[in-house]
Order: structure tokens, then sequence, then C-alpha cells
């Protein structure tokens, strides 16, 4: 994570990986701010689609407001574990780039 306080940086590195996986690596992050309540969320994606280990799921979880640490459980937002959003071949499946927009709707 790069922080600055200017949108255009400089930025300094934060030295340490927010989100970090043993097993697997976890790519795609993006960030969203609840306009309603200001709590900051971080998404990203399990990279794991091998053969023993088919789905892959998109996290989110909170982050705190200086966005350098997580706070709380991780949850599952979405898998990608239905039949047909396997590829044919060799039956894998792939979701990417997880992305949340804010919807003013009532």
């Amino acid at each position: 994570i790069g922080h600055s306080t200017s949108a255009s940086g400089p930025f300094t590195d934060l030295g340490r990986p927010i989100v970090a996986d043993a097993v697997y690596g976890s790519i795609d992050q993006s960030f969203f701010r609840d306009p309603k309540t200001g709590r900051n969320y971080l998404m990203w994606k399990r990279d794991s689609e091998t053969p023993t280990q088919p789905s892959t799921p998109i996290y989110i979880q909170e982050v705190t407001q200086g966005a350098d640490a997580l706070v709380g459980e991780r949850k599952v937002m979405i898998q990608d574990d239905q039949v047909w959003e396997q590829v044919p071949a060799g039956g894998l499946s792939n979701i990417e780039a997880p992305w949340m927009v804010y919807n003013n709707a009532t």
C-alpha cells in the first residue's frame, strides 16, 4: 500500500502487505469507502484456480481509516462455484477484478 497526502504522490510504501495468505496469492485489490458510514473496505480475489482448488472467492473486509490494517473478519462476497461459470477445458472457473459502486437507491 502506498500512502500520500496527494492523489498525484509522491507515495510512501507501507512496507508490508495488508492481505497476506500463506498458501494462495491475493490479487486484484480494490478500495471502497461507504459514503453513508465513512467506513473503508478492501476487496480482493484469492488467486487459486488450480485443479485441486477450482473455485475462486472474492473477499471483502473492513480496513482502518488509514487503510493500513484489516478490521474484523473477511467475508466471501461472491464465488465462482456454479457449473455454468466453469471453463469446459479442465473444469476450472475464473472471476476477476472486484469493484464496488455506491448506489443511492432507497
